[in-house]
């Protein structure tokens, strides 16, 4: 049920007749994977910055042509 919510993009009142269950445990379902999904991936993927991190990826930012277009005006 999920992977047709995730990969085909089913909404959920297609799942609830499809499996013939409540919209509740359509939602449950979904969001207990989505949550499992998330905490496994999160980290390798998507991990948390630190403050140089972020002064990194703005130092990348400021060296682009709009800003240097708004920082001469």
């Amino acid at each position: 049920m999920e992977e047709r919510y995730l990969v085909a993009g089913s909404i959920f009142n297609a799942l609830q007749y499809e499996y013939l269950v409540g919209a509740s445990t359509v939602r449950k379902i979904v969001e207990n994977t989505c949550e499992k999904v998330w905490s496994r991936l999160q980290p390798l993927y998507m991990p948390d910055k630190s403050e140089d991190d972020w002064f990194n990826i703005s130092e990348g930012f400021y060296n682009t042509t709009n800003c240097q277009i708004a920082s001469a005006q």
